[in-house]
């Protein structure tokens, strides 16, 4: 299954697909963000939106740190959302300086991670300017 999802081969999903954790604690829904699979993972976003994997990570964060707008776009219902460490997808898109995702998710702007952090901390700390003019 997850050799259909890195080619983003979405019959063949279908055929194979049973709502199993795949590798490392990754559903297939995370697997399809990290490889940029839009239609599986536009397939997916039914079956386990929400689905976090090993790191507490969901598919919008994954899409956030892959500079994946297509992913973000269909994932929004993940906004909100933290990680084992109280990250959001916010926070790790600011990070990468993905100015596309940070406009989108502009409501998470207020939270705070396990440390205290803000989604402007994370940018100041990689030198991203240009999230704080967003």
């Amino acid at each position: 299954m997850i050799n259909a999802i890195k080619a983003d081969d979405v019959e063949k999903l279908k055929e194979l697909y049973k709502g199993d954790i795949l590798e490392e604690e990754e559903y297939a829904i995370h697997i399809a963000a990290q490889n940029k699979s839009l239609k599986c993972l536009t397939y997916l976003v039914d079956k386990q939106l929400k689905s976090k994997n090993g790191r507490g990570q969901t598919a919008l964060m994954i899409s956030c740190e892959n500079k994946f707008l297509d992913g973000v776009k269909i994932l929004l219902g993940e906004a909100g959302m933290k990680d084992e460490n109280g990250q959001t997808a916010l926070m790790i898109a600011a990070q990468s300086n993905f100015l596309e995702a940070v406009m989108l998710l502009k409501a998470e702007l207020k939270q705070q991670d396990g440390d205290g952090f803000t989604a402007l901390i994370y940018a100041a700390q990689e030198n991203n300017p240009e999230i704080f003019l967003t």
